[in-house]
């Protein structure tokens, strides 16, 4: 396919077909998937997917997932049981998935983060208390289960880690961050295996912020520098890589 292609016109070219063969399912990033839809998610992209078998003269479907969304499609092949998946699902393919959250999913709660929203005079404090009401902010925090007691967050006196979110919240205000994450952070951090056919693609060695230096011990209402890692420019190498460690290909 050619580099200017866009991925759906691609696999038109390949031999897909729109709404037959090529489907979507499109979610509100904002929202956690237990709660996408008014909570109906689950039973739509159940129903898109067992009617694209139908349709397709009952031949399986592959999953493609990106990003967040990556979450998204965890989330969805654990509530269906092994019969379910083996008659629909031939394989998942996520890629670029931010299985164990980013540096950035830190950064967005304690000080408002403008890196995906280019609009010249914002700042991360404008942001700050929007991107606090998301739940998908939860899901995007570095989860402790791979991150451990690794350093996130530097100010001149303390290092925070994964485990130290209950702490950074009362510090930056988030009242009440931390019982909304203890409802919501934990639906995919623990990476279950999904029980399909899984090629994970990702992206490596671009430069990607991993953790933050705060120049203050008791306020976070000023943008940080950054300290980068490796990663695909978005997510760290360590999140990307976290899915595949853990189930070592036995799904």
């Amino acid at each position: 396919a050619r580099p200017d292609l866009t991925l759906v016109e691609a696999m038109v070219q390949a031999g897909g077909v729109r709404n037959v063969s090529i489907r979507g399912s499109p979610y509100d990033f904002r929202y956690a998937p237990s709660s996408a839809y008014s909570g109906t998610w689950l039973d739509k992209m159940t129903s898109l997917i067992e009617d694209t078998y139908e349709i397709n003269n009952k031949t399986k479907v592959t999953i493609l997932s990106h990003s967040m969304g990556c979450l998204y499609g965890l989330w969805f092949l654990n509530q269906k049981n092994d019969e379910w998946k083996s008659k629909y699902i031939l394989r998942w393919i996520p890629t670029a998935g931010v299985f164990a959250g980013a540096g950035s999913g830190i950064k967005q709660l304690l000080s408002g983060d403008v890196a995906f929203v280019p609009i010249p005079g914002l700042t991360g404090l404008t942001l700050r208390e929007e991107q606090r009401s998301y739940e998908s902010s939860m899901l995007l925090l570095p989860s402790p289960q791979v991150w451990g007691d690794t350093p996130l967050i530097y100010t001149p006196s303390n290092m925070y880690s994964s485990y130290d979110f209950e702490i950074l919240f009362e510090k930056s205000g988030f009242t009440h961050g931390f019982e909304r994450y203890q409802l919501i952070g934990n639906l995919t951090a623990n990476l279950p295996p999904p029980g399909v056919d899984t090629v994970h693609l990702y992206g490596i060695n671009k430069d990607t912020r991993t953790a933050f230096r705060y120049a203050s011990d008791d306020s976070f209402d000023e943008e940080p520098e950054p300290i980068y890692g490796n990663g695909d420019d978005t997510v760290p190498l360590l999140s990307l890589q976290s899915a595949g460690r853990m189930w070592n290909n036995n799904n």
